[in-house]
């Protein structure tokens, strides 16, 4: 049964407010877990992730739900809890077996997700569970984006260090517009030496 936004009652008790005991009492009923409304804006676990409900997350996770189905941006549950800061959800998905390599329509991964959000132990956690899976571009990408000044994150720059990602040569032109006397000790420290870089006035 469906209401006109194409709502089930698991998802109309998902949107309405948090109660994880008429929650359970649905699933246990057999409501479909895996049902999106008219809009494709996600499922009942997209929505718990999205809002870090570690209770409901793991009723839906013990229920079955699917871990990797997308919302109208295909991103997963895992991208909208690194998205939100959510870093309990973000482990209870991660030890669920989500997919920590994928992309979304943008092509944003996980990683970046947390990373542009600067949410730290988000990316603490997935950098662990990668164990050194995560390619060299998307770490030195990621830094690129933690050093920069809209997302500048300085905890988030060494720990992503701290699991073997370099500073892309062209971090230099930003830090010194914005006079990143920080950033730019750190960038030594880690031996980014190439001061001398030159761009194309085309570049």
């Amino acid at each position: 049964l469906l209401n006109d936004n194409g709502f089930n009652a698991l998802l109309y008790a998902m949107r309405e407010r948090k109660n994880p005991a008429v929650i359970k009492m649905l699933i246990d009923a057999g409501s479909d877990l895996n049902k999106q409304n008219v809009y494709g804006n996600g499922t009942a676990l997209i929505d718990a992730a999205r809002m870090g409900w570690q209770d409901v997350v793991q009723l839906l996770i013990d229920a079955g739900a699917d871990l990797e189905i997308q919302d109208s941006v295909r991103a997963t549950a895992l991208i909208n809890a690194a998205n939100s800061g959510c870093a309990g959800v973000v482990a209870q998905l991660i030890s669920a077996g989500a997919n920590i390599h994928y992309r979304e329509t943008y092509g944003r991964t996980v990683l970046r997700t947390a990373v542009v959000g600067k949410n730290e132990e988000v990316v603490r956690l997935l950098l662990e569970a990668a164990a050194g899976t995560y390619p060299q571009e998307l770490l030195d990408s990621c830094v690129s984006d933690a050093c920069c000044v809209y997302w500048r994150n300085m905890k988030t720059v060494k720990i992503l260090l701290a699991s073997g990602a370099k500073f892309p040569p062209g971090c230099w032109f930003g830090i010194a517009e914005n006079n990143d006397i920080e950033m730019a000790k750190v960038m030594i420290e880690a031996g980014a030496t190439d001061v001398n870089l030159k761009v194309s006035c085309n570049e």
